[in-house]
């Protein structure tokens, strides 16, 4: 499995690596709600639950901004293994949801970006 578009793909250990250095009452010591760490932890927790259950090697997170931003703040390029790549990832998640395209798109030409964004438009209208 690999990453989805405004998700970042975590194994096992890279999700309970996450887990220990984010907890749902930490201070956050930011302009962050403490609401949104809760809520993050709880995806987490759901999640391992999924990889637990569905005996999967890898689970897709959607991420919001805020949460991009929390792991950012908590975690280092040198914390654990597989640290920076999950960086990378919301790096990534953070782009997509600035711009509408994953980051690979930027090489496309305008007319093609503009074809690529009315498809994702089509596709989440009701």
């Amino acid at each position: 499995m690999s990453r989805q578009y405004r998700c970042i793909a975590l194994t096992p250990p890279q999700l309970l690596a996450v887990r220990e250095i984010i907890r749902p009452f930490h201070p956050t010591n930011s302009v962050l709600e403490p609401i949104v760490v809760i809520d993050f932890c709880k995806k987490m927790y759901k999640a391992y639950i999924q990889l637990q259950t569905k005996e999967l090697d890898e689970i897709n997170l959607g991420m919001s901004e805020d949460e991009c931003l929390l792991i950012n703040q908590f975690i280092g390029a040198e914390d654990f293994e597989g640290s920076l790549d999950i960086l990378r990832q919301t790096w990534s998640v953070l782009y997509e949801l600035e711009n509408e395209v994953p980051p690979q798109y930027e090489s496309m030409s305008a007319e093609m970006l503009e074809l690529v964004r009315g498809d994702d438009a089509e596709r989440d209208s009701p």
